[in-house]
């Protein structure tokens, strides 16, 4: 380890003052404290908002409720860390800000005093112990100076510990993470009894990692049992949904728009105050994997309980096998109702052309003619539309021919009845006529037979496959 490497310890107590680091961070600390204070104040005296048009008291109402929201759970302890850092090379448009930063970091955005959001950009120089963030006009490259872990509680600052400090004006960036006896206290004390417990002080590299990531689209976190997934998880989310990051407006997602998956109900009640602990407003839908799975079942098709009876006690289903069972839910089995029912359709074809299309056509009971070529070219516009089943695109062939029958009969010159009636009942004769001419080459399919009749055997069927794969 080199000199710039170096890990400095400061001193973590200082009731008296006299350590002049730290009197100046608790004189910072005291002067963000009053700061919340009195916004908060002002926030209390100043109900309700009002403004000309009352949409726009609404909006600005609901701004500033939610930008005092995290306000006051910041009170408590604003921040965790300071990042000192000296900006090397940014965007012409940020070229002004080069030189020394100071920044703290904490759970919410405080104007005015320097302290940005765990989510903000810039919070990547704490986390992922890199030498640039990301700005909306481009990257900026900086050399890290100082990172402090400061450890405040109840409004008070209890102890500091200099993480990285670089000791020379130049060399290498050091590339330490926080202080193990820091992180140690800090997560000992993060932990709640009721739930699980707000990471951000003590998040890690790989950690900051996933939960930064704005470029997967999916993204799976593994870990052991205990390992801090389900933390992970949540302050993704929490990350997300925060206004600070350098997510555009249109790419940020909503609280109304984000579902958070959990295994029980009483894992979602364990870890139901960890969004809101990271400033998450309301709206994001907590559920567990089994009532999601729920909420997405059809409710269109049921399936009735005495179909398999009925058809065992009419000897329709006798046989059973295990391992034809199992099959049945195999994309195999899918294959071959697919084949079945291209070869149900090319033999009802054949049927058709070889007994409805005599030379003579069709020849109704009222006189009118049918001829072969238009039986012909309405019974191959029918088998040509996809995605109907077989009695779909016979009732189509039907009423294609009746409205055929229909137009010719019009078409004829033949005296029109008085009124509507007369001509419904003629169609409806015709239509019969027309069923049951069709029913001799084309009869309704009874699906429940075809499908009792497919040879639902595992390993003959699988061979048959495997089979027509090679062929």
């Amino acid at each position: 380890m080199t000199q710039d490497d170096a890990l400095t310890e400061l001193p973590a107590e200082d009731a008296d003052g006299s350590d002049p680091i730290f009197a100046e961070e608790r004189e910072k600390l005291a002067a963000v404290v009053r700061y919340l204070q009195d916004r908060l104040q002002y926030w209390a005296a100043n109900q309700p908002v009002t403004a000309a048009d009352q949409l726009a008291a609404d909006a600005i109402h609901k701004e500033l409720e939610k930008l005092n929201a995290g306000f006051a759970s910041a009170l408590e302890q604003p921040y965790f860390g300071r990042l000192d850092y000296m900006v090397t090379d940014a965007p012409p448009s940020v070229s002004g800000r080069l030189g020394p930063k100071t920044t703290y970091i904490g759970r919410t955005y405080i104007p005015d005093h320097d302290v940005s959001s765990w989510t903000s950009p810039v919070a990547r120089l704490w986390y992922a112990n890199d030498s640039q963030y990301p700005a909306p006009s481009g990257t900026v490259r900086v050399r890290v100076d100082l990172k402090r872990f400061l450890r405040i509680r109840n409004q008070q600052l209890v102890a500091l510990n200099d993480v990285y400090r670089r000791a020379l004006p130049s060399g290498d960036q050091g590339r330490g993470g926080a202080s193990p006896d820091a992180l140690t206290e800090a997560l000992s004390e993060s932990v709640g009894e009721s739930g699980l417990s707000v990471i951000v002080e003590t998040i890690e590299p790989h950690q900051y990692e996933a939960i930064a990531n704005t470029k997967d689209r999916a993204l799976i976190v593994q870990g052991a049992a205990g390992s801090g997934k389900s933390e992970i998880g949540l302050h993704r989310i929490a990350y997300l949904l925060s206004p600070f990051n350098d997510l555009s407006e249109r790419e940020r997602p909503t609280p109304e728009t984000t579902l958070f998956i959990g295994p029980s109900k009483s894992f979602l009640e364990y870890a139901a105050d960890l969004l809101p602990a990271l400033g998450v407003e309301q709206g994001v839908t907590q559920i567990t994997r089994s009532e999601w799975m729920r909420s997405l079942r059809s409710t269109n098709l049921r399936m009735r309980g005495d179909v398999w009876n009925d058809l065992l006690a009419r000897g329709e289903m006798t046989r059973f096998s295990e391992r034809a069972e199992s099959f049945k839910g195999s994309l195999e089995m899918a294959g071959l109702l697919e084949r079945h029912a291209r070869a149900s359709l090319r033999r009802i074809e054949s049927q058709c052309k070889r007994r409805l299309l005599s030379p003579e056509g069709k020849r109704l009971d009222d006189g009118t003619v049918i001829g072969r070529s238009e039986i012909t070219e309405a019974l191959d516009a029918t088998l040509a539309a996809e995605g109907s089943y077989p009695n779909a695109m016979r009732q189509a062939f039907i009423e294609r021919i009746v409205r055929l029958a229909a137009a010719k009969r019009r078409a004829s010159g033949r005296r029109q009845e008085q009124d509507g009636f007369e001509e419904l009942r003629r169609r409806e004769e015709a239509r019969r006529e027309i069923t049951d001419w069709a029913d001799e080459a084309w009869p309704r399919l009874d699906f429940r037979r075809e499908y009792a009749a497919l040879p639902i055997d595992a390993a003959d069927i699988l061979s048959k496959c495997v089979q027509h794969v090679r062929t």
